[in-house]
């Protein structure tokens, strides 16, 4: 509802779809403040961009998650992925998360595909650019772009299912947080913008979907999660319901 868009193109600076040599140009062209995060440079980039709407008039998928992402730097004095790694990945067991994977790290990587043309043919995509999996090499999105296994997902994700607390009993988040996330946010116009997503009986939470219809549903409402660009998907129904 933030008014952002969804633009990730020139001329703002943040073509997420860069070959190695052309992003490492533009990242050393980013304008910013002396100490300043790729992150960061690239949210002041996208402060210059006009809003699709008043704020809180309607609602769009956007880049205000990668905005907050920016923000956690500003506060913590730390870049994104090490403060997710401090309080998140490591005290979930979630240690192969990364926004940076290494050589092994890509070797394990799931098969990827495309449609060709829009057709039903499918072809393999090498390519992560096409997906935006392979962003400006120092950018760390809020909204994308980490890379991991099944199973370290899984602890984040079962830790939000159990109010915020992780398998070793370790508090990520408190459970008015997550009793947060579950809030549905949007109703009236806001709400007829959402369901532009085909996201059917649901609304729109911090960040996930939230289950508000039941309808023939097997999930309990206020089930909560997302996906994203290369098919992953999370459904957490959390234990405080």
């Amino acid at each position: 509802t933030a008014g952002l868009n969804y633009n990730t193109e020139p001329p703002t600076g943040m073509s997420l779809s860069e070959d190695k040599a052309s992003a490492g140009k533009k990242e050393a062209q980013m304008k910013g403040a002396p100490g300043e995060t790729l992150t960061q440079k690239v949210m002041r980039a996208a402060a210059q961009m006009p809003l699709l709407f008043e704020p809180g008039t309607h609602w769009a998928y956007s880049l205000a998650h990668d905005v907050l992402a920016a923000v956690v730097e500003v506060v913590t004095g730390q870049r994104f992925s090490d403060y997710l790694e401090e309080h998140i990945f490591l005290p979930s067991g979630a240690s192969d998360l990364t926004f940076h994977p290494n050589a092994e790290q890509e070797k394990r990587m799931a098969a990827l595909y495309v449609s060709k043309n829009g057709t039903k043919e499918m072809l393999p995509c090498t390519d992560l650019s096409v997906l935006g999996l392979r962003m400006l090499s120092q950018f760390e999105s809020g909204g994308g772009g980490l890379i991991g296994g099944v199973e370290g997902y899984s602890k984040v994700i079962a830790a939000l299912a159990n109010g915020g607390v992780t398998g070793k009993g370790e508090r990520l988040l408190t459970e008015k947080s997550i009793r947060l996330f579950m809030t549905p946010y949007t109703s009236g116009e806001l709400q007829l913008d959402f369901m532009k997503m085909q996201k059917f009986g649901y609304s729109y939470g911090l960040g996930v979907r939230v289950l508000t219809e039941k309808g023939s549903s097997r999930s309990p409402l206020g089930e909560f999660g997302w996906d994203g660009a290369a098919g992953a998907s999370c459904s957490s129904i959390p234990s405080i319901i």
